[in-house]
């Protein structure tokens, strides 16, 4: 009789035991739940509810499927996350170029240089050369006139028509007009070889120019 006591002691002390445990758990579950933001509490709260909505639309005898399922949900949403950051960078590069406007800028804007129509009415070497600079090539000829050569970067005039249409151009193309409206207006604001040919004592009788060749 005093062995089944006993026993009975022993398992009512380990229920005891249980149930405190079991209590004292719940009780530090609701004190870390107080201590979380409402806002994180209720997104965590959201999350379990879908959670458990899911294991139950799957099934519990088959877990292989729900993990298959999350893998899944993860690959597409990383898949997603890349696709926007591509985007984002493509966006970047075309707003880029679009503000930019190389070509439409140097359109309106032109290039300072010596103006070749005025130079061509200077009456001496000494007034030509004060805007052309020295010549790169110089040849006495057999008559002893002078032969000489300049490589200048000629002032060209801001257009405006031309600016507007490369703003368009790139305004419905995105920016990807640049690839061909730049190299146009490199072409056109290229370096200009002036040949000018003067007499014995200086004296300016004729001025040619032409485009220099790119190679």
């Amino acid at each position: 009789m005093s062995r089944l006591t006993g026993i009975r002691e022993l398992f009512g002390v380990l229920i005891t035991n249980s149930l405190k445990q079991r209590g004292a758990l719940r009780a530090e579950t609701r004190t870390s739940l107080k201590q979380k933001p409402p806002k994180q509490r209720e997104i965590q709260s959201g999350y379990g509810k879908a959670m458990k909505k899911r294991i139950k639309s799957l099934g519990p005898e088959n877990p292989a499927s729900f993990e298959a399922s999350r893998n899944r949900r993860f690959s597409i949403r990383r898949i997603a996350n890349s696709g926007q950051f591509v985007r984002s960078v493509f966006i970047a590069l075309i707003c880029g170029a679009a503000l930019s406007g190389c070509a439409a800028n140097m359109a309106a804007t032109g290039r300072d240089g010596p103006d070749l129509s005025v130079v061509s009415q200077e009456a001496t070497r000494f007034n030509v050369e004060r805007q052309l600079g020295s010549p790169d090539e110089l040849q006495q000829q057999a008559n002893g006139d002078w032969l000489a050569v300049y490589d200048v970067e000629p002032r060209t005039k801001p257009n405006l028509a031309r600016a507007a249409g490369h703003g368009t151009l790139d305004l419905f193309t995105f920016g990807l007009w640049e690839v061909v409206g730049g190299p146009l207006e490199v072409a056109h604001a290229r370096r200009v070889l002036v040949t000018a040919r003067y007499d014995q004592s200086g004296k300016l009788l004729q001025m040619t120019s032409k485009p220099k060749p790119i190679l």
